[in-house]
């Protein structure tokens, strides 16, 4: 079975609601991108007490290790939410110039985040490493070689920045 097979398969399992509400609020929860912890204590009514972290985080990961239904849930909110929040009219297959404009974009907040530092109480060491940030992607940018269309290695992320690190032509983030 190829890994698209295996995730297509993995999203259908968790296109139906769990029946358990606290379950699914769990779901829910981690979907959004809470800790184990975090989400499990969420499904707790507002009268009853909640147990404390290690207890919450013990019972989460065990939830979701035993109830794959749960697993599926979350990898099928998470995909959904990640197509709504997901910024709209990213090309399928970024080319040369696509890369280059996006580098671009990245050294403009990068220059007006060093300018912004400048002007604030901000320390010299982490105005330096700001400074060694913008001067890396910069060198990194001159270096970008024209390879041709490059088609996103995971088809079911959708982000810009996560194709564009994938392609590993800049780390600076």
């Amino acid at each position: 079975m190829l890994l698209t097979d295996w995730m297509n398969a993995l999203a259908e399992a968790g296109a139906t609601p769990l029946a358990n509400k606290r379950y699914e609020t769990y779901c829910e929860g981690r979907s959004r991108g809470l800790s184990q912890a975090d989400a499990w204590a969420r499904t707790f009514r507002k009268d009853q007490k909640i147990p404390n972290n290690a207890s919450n985080r013990a019972t989460a990961c065990k939830l979701e290790k035993e109830r794959p239904e749960l697993a599926a849930r979350i990898a099928y909110l998470t995909q959904v939410r990640r197509a709504e929040t997901g910024p709209d009219g990213i090309p399928e297959a970024f080319g040369h110039a696509d890369l280059v404009a996006l580098s671009l974009e990245i050294s403009e907040a990068l220059e007006s985040a060093l300018a912004a530092a400048q002007k604030s109480s901000i320390s010299n060491t982490a105005l330096t490493r700001l400074k060694q940030v913008l001067s890396a992607h910069l060198a990194r940018q001159g270096k970008m070689a024209d390879k041709g269309p490059i088609s996103p290695s995971n088809a079911g992320q959708s982000a810009a920045w996560e194709r564009f690190y994938s392609l590993e032509v800049c780390a600076c983030g």
